[in-house]
């Protein structure tokens, strides 16, 4: 069983790390949502998108009662009678075999339990296993409180937070759906299907008498959408995709996932389950004041009687390519690389997992599985390669022949212009008890999504439709972290645009054609593009961020440069490589005081002190702003460079007071929103700041998220804050809303 399904899995899965997601959506806590009286959608018109991607929250919450739920697609027998026993869903799911499968990977891997596949090759490994001690402090001098200690665990009081492995396990815990994707484009890699359609769910936890909310774990079922489907077929299924956009939920169903996904009237068998999940944040508290976070990408094949560790596509596990073999490979795929859809060998040098760390995107090694082995000279010194190169059209160069490699990968693709590591983020529901604005989020999907994967499908599907790509598409994805740049209706056209605000751009040499729109400079913000040869960096960051020349509120206020905390001894398993710690993520070197935000002088802010938010108090990149003035919560402005709206943000060392009492192991028993307003410890702990404001059309930059915030008149309006000051996008959230006890161990 599990090789069969093996053997209909698209090669590259395309899409598969940018639909891995998180939403806002949630239930009250004697209801699963999954209630038929819920989920009103008269008047719901799906927008041009839903050909590729459907998130719309009232649609979602309606296609769970009509057959679409996770329990429909684990096959768990009469799933609402066992609801209205136990009162909570996920207690029902560990009944699904399927399910067990994936909790006990997951389990092996928190508790640093080593699990190897017959061959010796690693499913698990020991990474976060608690070595270091408990109760030491980092800093000489700190307070000996436990999120000072280099230490690994669930929960507040450790340095590294893992995910709690019992929330899979909790009766006050529910999966949700939040998106429905149409992969029809894995065709280009399968062409004796149609590609896959996936619905993709998240976790969600309910502690008693708090507001439900979202964790950062995300389940994409997988199913084979028309197997062995001719050109024909898939040209029908084009067809009726777009067909979509515009209609009623109703049409969608009736016309796409009924007739695809349940033609006997209940959700037919999946042939695969991928898991997407925060793994560990770090305390803000230790020694580097940056964030950093880490998420496990896995694949499982099977079906609802069981599923297996499968392989990644496109990652190459650690170790095991000899630099020449991979240089090979890569010289005789050259062109599918700059189509963006080469394959990897599915042998025993493919990884059953991926660990994607955040932030700074590219500019981590960690993110980078090819640019790890491969070097720039392994190219550059081969004539008829460099011949071959000038003749593409995403991969002119060395440099850039390595970058398209890495962002193809899962990890690469995690942290390019997606948001905390997700590409699509889901819709808040409304009318529960969630928190509306200050925990939610505005904008539910990515740049990298919104901006160059929806149009490009979208192309792709109309071609399929014109029978142009019968046989075959000759038109490249578009290059990650290029929100739309070189792209004209899906299509990739060499120079057809310059970069809006927040996409990636050229600083130099190799990437210099890589320019911004009128009146944005290209600058450097995380030392993007380092030359990295021989495991020494070597000259000046090559890619930087697209920001106003005349600095606004939400620009970068502090570059920094990301280094690896090496270890000090080589592997050999690695060729000799100095492997990197698993925890500490990277060093990350801050330019105070090099980027002024001087130009706020001007503008609606005119008078106002121009403010720099650093590093430190968990703004990547710094970020530039003004104070708010009174009575201006929610307000909007704007000028010529944008909008922007005032609204409140956590204050530097916030965990203090609000995980703990001050002072002592007590887990803090105040409720989040509260302690962020009613100064605990004598000061209060969140303060008014005006923030870039975003939409759907207007993206923040690399390692921001679009939060939605109380506006005037009870509108809400979009800001761009950093991701983790957002709690449903971390494991480490306030102890009332994570189930921790009042006192701590």
């Amino acid at each position: 069983m599990i090789g069969r399904a093996l053997q209909k899995t698209p090669a590259l899965l395309l899409g598969l790390a940018w639909l891995w997601a998180g939403a806002t959506a949630c239930v009250a806590p004697q209801d699963s949502g999954l209630d038929p009286g819920k989920g009103d959608v008269s008047g719901v018109l799906l927008p041009p998108s839903a050909a590729v991607t459907v998130t719309d929250a009232r649609t979602m919450a309606w296609l769970e009662t009509q057959g679409f739920s996770f329990y429909d697609a684990l096959g768990i027998a009469d799933f609402r009678d066992k609801l209205a026993d136990t009162g909570r869903a996920q207690a029902v799911m560990m009944e699904a075999k399927a399910f067990v499968d994936i909790e006990k990977i997951i389990e092996a891997e928190l508790t640093g339990k080593v699990i190897r596949s017959p061959d010796g090759r690693f499913i698990t490994d020991d990474r976060y296993k608690n070595i270091p001690p408990e109760g030491a402090p980092l800093l000489p001098g700190a307070p000996n409180l436990p999120n000072y200690a280099q230490s690994v665990g669930a929960g507040p009081r450790f340095g590294f937070r893992t995910f709690d492995v019992e929330w899979l396990r909790s009766r006050n815990a529910t999966v949700e759906l939040v998106a429905i994707s149409n992969g029809i484009d894995g065709r280009l890699t399968n062409a004796r299907s149609c590609g896959d359609i996936r619905l993709i769910y998240r976790l969600a936890l309910h502690p008693a008498g708090r507001p439900l909310t979202m964790l950062p774990f995300t389940f994409q079922v997988r199913y084979q959408q028309r197997a062995g489907g001719t050109a024909d077929d898939c040209r029908d299924v084009a067809q009726r995709w777009l067909d979509v956009p515009g209609k009623s939920p109703e049409h969608l169903l009736a016309t796409v996932l009924r007739p695809e996904l349940a033609p006997q009237g209940k959700l037919r068998d999946f042939f695969g389950i991928d898991i997407d999940y925060q793994s560990m944040h770090q305390s803000s508290e230790l020694n580097d004041p940056d964030d950093h976070a880490e998420y496990v990408v896995r694949v499982f094949d099977g079906t609802r009687a069981g599923v297996a560790p499968g392989l990644l596509p496109m990652m190459p596990a650690p170790g095991t390519w000899l630099r020449a073999d991979l240089t090979q490979w890569v010289k005789d795929n050259l062109e599918k690389i700059d189509l963006g859809v080469p394959s990897l060998p599915r042998d025993t040098r493919l990884a059953f997992y991926g660990i994607s760390y955040s932030t700074r995107g590219m500019a981590r090694r960690l993110n980078r599985p090819f640019g790890d082995v491969l070097e720039e000279s392994d190219f550059g010194n081969d004539a008829q390669v460099m011949a071959r190169l000038a003749q593409t059209k995403t991969v002119k160069t060395p440099e850039a022949l390595i970058r398209r490699l890495d962002s193809l990968t899962c990890v690469g693709c995690h942290q390019m212009r997606s948001v905390a590591g997700f590409q699509v983020l889901g819709e808040t529901r409304p009318d529960d008890d969630r928190p509306q604005t200050g925990n939610a989020m505005h904008v539910g999907i990515s740049p990298h999504l919104q901006l160059e994967e929806t149009g490009y499908r979208t192309a792709y599907m109309k071609a399929l439709d014109s029978g142009e790509a019968r046989d075959g598409w000759a038109v490249p994805l578009p290059v990650v972290g290029r929100s739309g740049v070189d792209v004209v209706d899906g299509r990739f056209i060499d120079g057809a645009t310059r970069a809006p605000a927040g996409s990636h751009c050229g600083l130099n040499g190799a990437f210099a054609d890589w320019q911004c729109a009128d009146g944005l400079a290209c600058v450097d913000v995380n030392g993007d593009e380092r030359l990295f040869e021989l495991g020494v960096f070597n000259g000046p960051a090559r890619v930087g961020v697209c920001v106003s020349k005349t600095t606004t509120v939400g620009d970068p206020a502090e570059p920094s440069s990301v280094s690896p905390r090496f270890r000090p001894v080589s592997d050999p398993a690695d060729k000799g490589r100095l492997r990197q710690h698993a925890l500490q993520g990277d060093l990350v070197s801050h330019s105070v005081g090099t980027m002024p935000c001087a130009g706020l002088s001007a503008g609606p802010f005119a008078g106002r002190p121009a403010v720099a938010l650093p590093n430190k108090n968990g703004f990547p990149g710094g970020m530039c702003t003004v104070k708010c003035e009174p009575g201006e919560e929610g307000k909007v402005h704007t000028d010529a460079a944008g909008s922007y709206v005032c609204g409140r943000v956590p204050e530097l060392k916030f965990e203090e007071f609000c995980y703990f009492k001050h002072g002592t192991l007590e887990y803090q028993t105040t409720p989040i929103e509260d302690c962020l307003v009613n100064g605990e410890g004598g000061r209060k702990q969140s303060d008014f700041w005006v923030l870039r404001a975003c939409d759907e059309q207007h993206a923040c930059r690399d390692d921001y998220a679009c939060a939605r915030v109380e506006g005037e008149g009870g509108k809400t309006v979009g800001a761009c804050v950093p991701p983790y000051f957002l709690f449903q996008l971390r494991v480490d959230g306030p102890p009332t809303d994570r189930e921790q006890a009042s006192v701590a161990p």
